[in-house]
């Protein structure tokens, strides 16, 4: 099984925006991709983390993770989410 976890910092001009291009990524992946064990995003909730966002991902394996990275609403969606962060997406994987 794969995990990944992501940062996004979003502008806070853009808070709104990204949260519902993120959900409609989430909706769509979970939907559509074959592998998807679960896919979540939510506000870090911490004081002083306004505008930080974690994704949460489990994956049947590697391949599924590459087809995920691969797909058409994926790729749209980091296409979109450059005009909203503030800083490049921090993604790590992790292998179970």
């Amino acid at each position: 099984m794969i995990g990944v976890i992501a940062k996004a910092s979003v502008n806070s001009e853009a808070v709104e925006a990204f949260e519902k291009s993120a959900q409609q990524l989430v909706d769509t992946t979970r939907a559509q991709d074959a592998g998807c064990l679960s896919y979540d995003f939510g506000a870090v909730v911490e004081e002083g983390s306004e505008g930080e966002y974690a994704f949460l991902e489990r994956w049947e394996s590697q391949e599924a993770l590459d087809a995920h990275s691969n797909s058409v609403h994926f790729k749209e969606a980091m296409s979109e989410w450059k005009k909203y962060l503030s800083e490049p997406l921090e993604v790590r994987t992790y292998e179970f």
